[in-house]
């Protein structure tokens, strides 16, 4: 697993427009990038995240941030927030506002005190943890957040596509991923349901309607590829 250390998330990572992934079910070669994202769109995720807690939200700690895009928005809309990333490539190049309001850091422990913000914001990122380490990642947001945390990240849509990368990789000089379906970096695909008992197990309470209203709010076309998304409640 030393190949994911926060190197592994340099300037490649996150500017290339054609970085080879291989699927392990059929072989095929395809690509996949961040180079040419439109990240505008956090401006209707963070506006309908507001909405959402019909406006009750002043302050929001964007973990695995990246280049701190929706840490942008944020701050655009006056929100208190900072964004903590893996990175250093990354939060060494951030998005307009989110320029010295981005700091690297480890979601199994991050310099916040208890009960710091009103919302935690993760999109695209516990995937990236190992399982090992998720339950630290949680025990995290409980002890930061006021009330409130907002997850979007990719499942597992059945037992074939289960990746656990501590187990399941080659650990051989090659990255231990290409033969993985999914996107490079994804460390842990695991079924709903495996995340939603651990989700109890760190005693938060699932939002399902709250869920709802926030894809009521935001335009279908920003969050097309959002297919799971997760509002816990302490």
């Amino acid at each position: 697993m030393d190949a994911f250390d926060q190197t592994y998330y340099d300037k490649d990572y996150f500017e290339t427009g054609s970085k080879k992934i291989i699927d392990k079910l059929t072989g095929e070669t395809k690509v996949w990038g961040y180079k040419g994202t439109d990240w505008s769109g956090n401006y209707f995720v963070c506006k309908a995240i507001m909405d959402t807690f019909d406006g009750n939200i002043g302050s929001i700690l964007d973990v695995g941030a990246g280049q701190g895009s929706f840490t942008d928005y944020a701050l655009r809309f006056g929100l208190t927030a900072r964004g903590y990333d893996f990175s250093e490539w990354a939060v060494e190049h951030p998005h307009h506002y989110a320029k010295g309001n981005l700091f690297r850091g480890d979601a199994t422990k991050l310099p916040e005190p208890d009960l710091a913000y009103d919302l935690i914001f993760c999109s695209d990122m516990v995937e990236h943890i190992r399982r090992t380490q998720i339950d630290l990642v949680l025990s995290e947001f409980y002890r930061i957040a006021r009330k409130w945390v907002f997850l979007q990240f990719p499942v597992a849509n059945n037992s074939n596509e289960v990746f656990d990368a501590e187990k399941d990789c080659n650990l051989t000089p090659a990255h231990p991923l290409e033969a993985h379906l999914m996107i490079s970096g994804h460390l842990n695909m695991s079924m709903r349901l495996w995340w939603d008992d651990l989700f109890n197990k760190h005693n938060f309470k699932i939002r399902d309607d709250l869920v709802v209203k926030f894809r009521s709010l935001v335009p279908r076309e920003v969050v097309v590829n959002w297919f799971n998304i997760v509002i816990l409640e302490k």
